[in-house]
């Protein structure tokens, strides 16, 4: 059966100095035939809170931050009440949240799906990241990366990889720059992201995860219900 995408939005919240309890709201959209979501939050802020249209709960699947508290986290739930105008909102509560969020809906994908993770930081005044290898264990898998840093843009030297950008005011008036990225690789291979800007940006941040198919057992196998 394989892994199919059956929708994916990616969106920003506009913050600036004095404007606190600010939410990210990802669009709505049709989950409906889904039986997993991936959740994707890049930000300035480490503490915040998820509202899911259908009461869903995302369970950590890999998160990476720096120094001064730029985080990217990533997301899922692998059995999801799924419908439409589904939509995701995360806030801050009283502290400052300057950031992208993502919701990709698929399915094809394994109950048990989390598989490896992967997570590196830039360092200052570079122009690029790179994830760190990960190896999925199965064919087929999903991967998703993501990354945010300060920049006005950015480019993902991985072409393999399908990416939707969002950028918002930072409250010093620079740019926070946040995007996401997956992949259903055919074949499992090692792989990494690497994620560039278009000059030299501050305290880059990335993550990558996969995750597994849902494999069906063929009834020819040899230990299928006991057989011999």
């Amino acid at each position: 059966m394989g892994i199919s995408v059956v929708s994916y939005q990616f969106n920003g919240c506009n913050n600036t100095s004095g404007n606190n309890n600010k939410t990210i709201l990802v669009a709505p959209q049709n989950t409906t035939g889904a039986n997993f979501l991936a959740l994707v939050i890049c930000g300035h802020n480490n503490a915040v809170t998820i509202t899911d249209t259908y009461s869903n709960v995302y369970t950590l699947a890999g998160s990476h931050y720096n120094s001064v508290g730029d985080s990217c986290y990533i997301m899922y739930n692998s059995n999801p009440t799924v419908g439409i105008n589904h939509n995701v909102s995360i806030s801050a509560g009283s502290n400052l949240i300057e950031g992208c969020a993502g919701l990709l809906a698929c399915s094809g994908v394994a109950s048990s799906p989390m598989d490896q993770y992967n997570g590196n930081n830039g360092g200052t005044d570079v122009a690029f990241t790179n994830t760190g290898n990960i190896t999925p264990s199965q064919n087929g898998s999903l991967i998703i990366s993501a990354a945010g840093f300060y920049s006005q843009g950015y480019n993902n030297s991985s072409a393999v990889f399908t990416t939707n950008e969002k950028n918002v005011a930072y409250v010093s008036n620079q740019m926070l720059a946040a995007a996401m990225s997956y992949y259903i690789q055919p074949t499992a291979t090692a792989l990494n992201c690497n994620w560039g800007a278009n000059s030299a940006v501050v305290d880059f941040t990335s993550v990558i995860v996969d995750f597994k198919p849902y494999v069906l057992m063929s009834s020819t196998d040899t230990n299928f219900y006991g057989q011999s």
